[in-house]
């Protein structure tokens, strides 16, 4: 009885998810690439400025 509950949560996240998604089945190879280009300037700017950021003692912001 228990499992059922977490199989039925399972399955609508999964639904949930793949109705969150269903707009990237849409998009051309063209518009796949520019997002994959922009996702990795994006990542690079993103390790350059913590390589950049001064280090902080463990426990403080």
């Amino acid at each position: 009885m228990r499992y059922r509950k977490l199989y039925r949560q399972l399955d609508a996240v999964r639904d949930g998810l793949r109705t969150r998604t269903a707009w990237v089945d849409r998009l051309t190879e063209e518009e796949l690439v520019e997002m994959q280009r922009g996702l990795a300037e994006c990542i690079k700017a993103l390790q350059e400025t913590s390589a950049e950021a001064p280090e902080h003692p463990e426990g403080t912001p």
